[in-house]
C-alpha cells in the first residue's frame, strides 16, 4: 500500500508504475494526439518534475523484497531522503520506507505477515 498525505493506493501485482497520465498538448492551435503507451497506477496528477513514467517498484523473488527503480533521466526520485537515480541500479524498499517524487511523499507500507 502508497499512503500520501490524503490518498492511499493498495496494489494488487507484484509491481507498480508510478508517474503522470499523459495529455494531449496543443500547439500552434493544432492538437497534437499522444498515444498512450504506459497505464501508471499511481497517477501523480501534472506535477512540475513528474515524468509519465517516473518509478516501477516491483518485487525480487530472488532476494525476496521489494525494489524501486527510478526511470525518469531529469528528476531523481527519494527513498529515506536519499536519491535514486536513473543511472543507479534497483534499490531495496522495506515497509515504512518514505518515497518523495517532486513535491509528494508518501509511505510504502506492506501488511504485517
Amino acid at each position: 500500500m502508497f499512503k500520501g498525505r490524503n490518498w492511499r493506493f493498495f496494489m494488487q501485482k507484484l509491481y507498480c508504475l508510478i508517474g503522470r497520465s499523459p495529455v494531449n498538448y496543443k500547439k500552434k492551435g493544432k492538437q497534437l494526439g499522444m498515444k498512450v503507451v504506459w497505464h501508471v497506477d499511481v497517477d501523480l496528477g501534472h506535477l512540475r518534475k513528474v515524468s509519465r513514467q517516473h518509478a516501477l517498484i516491483i518485487y525480487n523473488f530472488e532476494d525476496e523484497h521489494f525494489e524501486i527503480k527510478c526511470l525518469s533521466r531529469k528528476y531523481p526520485i527519494y527513498v529515506n531522503r536519499r536519491p535514486v537515480l536513473f543511472s543507479d541500479g534497483p534499490k531495496p524498499i522495506q515497509s515504512g520506507s518514505i518515497i518523495a517524487i517532486s513535491s509528494e511523499s508518501f509511505y510504502f507500507l506492506l501488511p504485517p505477515r
